[in-house]
């Protein structure tokens, strides 16, 4: 004889994945609001903090020497409940190659009660909200009260969402861009200017676009460093994004040394980031010189900046439960 099977449990048993909802950038563009993934975000770190994440180390698949497939799973307990997992593909040569951006994703998340299948999402637009978010949510704690111009070093698909992060914890008054292609400054601060009210402009190198900002954001995907210690002016406050590989690193050895160093990840980023890997590979820096992960600003006891002078850093990996937080606050916006 056949065990029973309730109408509720056969429905769950037999769910029709052809019917589980896709939902792409066009219909993200309508739901995502940088103040709001703040706030999603900030949620997620203090359930970070309080040990209610549980996040595996992401794989990283090498397809060639600058392009990688990335598996990024999460589950999410405390008061937010969320599970899903991302997989990215970072393909460095594809502005220039192909004109298509670095980063693609896909996004898919679950029940966490009954691990039904509960959406598909594109993942490129979430990935540059939620990185700029964690920028954002970094420079509130670090950056001084006061700081009102930025620089930003790297024009991709990171750089619009960082400029939108920052610009919603500080009051900007100018932001300087560079890129080592003309073309791509002057076409990123042409589209800036349509969405942005603060003054932008190009700057001619990278020192220029550091020197007397208040905060300085890098998102390249360098393997040496774009940004050098001697150029910074006391009190800045640093948002490294890019690099997110061991051989990979955008500051140089003096800027990590000389700052308050803040990560998203202790993990992550000793298994990840170069600019902190290699230096405590040459024993130029060690573990501890990490101050804090941005987790424990959120939820203390540590503080963020302490004085006006101080150089401070926040080094981000980027970790998967930044987007399936963000996922599920769309998709519970969306009512799915």
């Amino acid at each position: 004889m056949l065990p029973h099977i309730s109408c509720e449990e056969f429905s769950m048993k037999n769910r029709d994945v052809s019917k589980i909802p896709v939902i792409a950038d066009a219909q993200l563009s309508s739901v995502l609001r940088m103040d709001d993934v703040i706030e999603v975000i900030e949620r997620g770190f203090r359930e970070y903090g309080k040990n209610h994440v549980v996040m595996p180390q992401r794989s990283a698949t090498v397809v060639s020497n600058e392009d990688v497939l990335l598996t990024m799973p999460a589950y999410v307990g405390g008061e937010v409940k969320a599970l899903g997992a991302k997989l990215a593909t970072v393909f460095a040569s594809n502005p220039e190659r192909h004109q298509l951006p670095t980063v693609h994703a896909l996004i898919a998340m679950f029940d966490p009660e009954t691990g039904i299948p509960r959406a598909i999402l594109e993942g490129s637009m979430i990935t540059a909200f939620r990185t700029g978010a964690v920028s954002a949510i970094a420079t509130k704690f670090l950056a001084r009260t006061n700081a009102s111009v930025l620089g930003v070093i790297g024009t991709g698909s990171q750089a619009q969402s960082q400029v939108n992060g920052i610009c919603a914890v500080r009051k900007i008054d100018k932001i300087k861009v560079y890129s080592r292609k003309t073309s791509n400054v002057d076409s990123f601060v042409s589209k800036m200017r349509t969405t942005i009210r603060q003054p932008i402009e190009a700057a001619k190198t990278a020192k220029e676009t550091v020197q007397d900002s208040d905060i300085v954001i890098t998102a390249t995907n360098s393997v040496t460093p774009v940004l050098r210690y001697e150029w910074l002016e006391p009190g800045t406050h640093i948002n490294a994004v890019g690099a997110y590989r061991p051989t990979m690193r955008e500051l140089d050895e003096d800027t990590i040394t000389n700052s308050k160093l803040v990560v998203d990840s202790k993990e992550a980023c000793l298994a990840e980031a170069g600019e902190i890997a290699i230096p405590i590979s040459q024993n130029k820096i060690r573990e501890s010189h990490i101050y804090a992960e941005l987790a424990e600003l959120v939820n203390g006891p540590k503080v963020g900046r302490s004085n006006d002078s101080e150089v401070t850093v926040f080094k981000s990996v980027g970790l998967a439960f930044e987007d399936i937080v963000t996922s599920k606050s769309v998709l519970d916006k969306l009512k799915i």
